[in-house]
């Protein structure tokens, strides 16, 4: 484990219209390791310098008929992650392609 700090952002928007709606999401986060601040300092015999990249996307179709409770939806998402610690780096892609059924209320 290690204590961090970071920002992210994350937008989104979707269009609805006569029972259809299309959407995006992106996140973006940047982490870093802050070194000297661990619960048991004293006893830390070596500090890494720790980062994290993180990119998650997603855009989506979905219809609920006029007057349903019900709507389906697509979605085609991805997560990129970069992760380095010290001179070692790790790249991670993964995605997916998600169909769901849900209650409107």
């Amino acid at each position: 484990y290690d204590y961090g700090l970071g920002w992210s952002v994350h937008a989104r928007c979707r269009l609805v219209g006569r029972g259809a709606v299309l959407g995006a999401a992106l996140l973006y986060g940047r982490y870093g390791s802050v070194a000297g601040l661990d619960r048991y300092q004293e006893d830390v015999t070596r500090e890494l310098s720790l980062a994290e990249r993180v990119l998650e996307t997603s855009v989506w179709a979905g219809y609920a008929p006029p007057g349903a409770f019900v709507q389906a939806r697509l979605a085609v998402e991805s997560v990129d992650r970069r992760s380095e610690a010290d001179e070692f780096t790790v790249r991670a892609r993964e995605r997916r392609v998600v169909t769901s059924f849900g209650l409107l209320f």
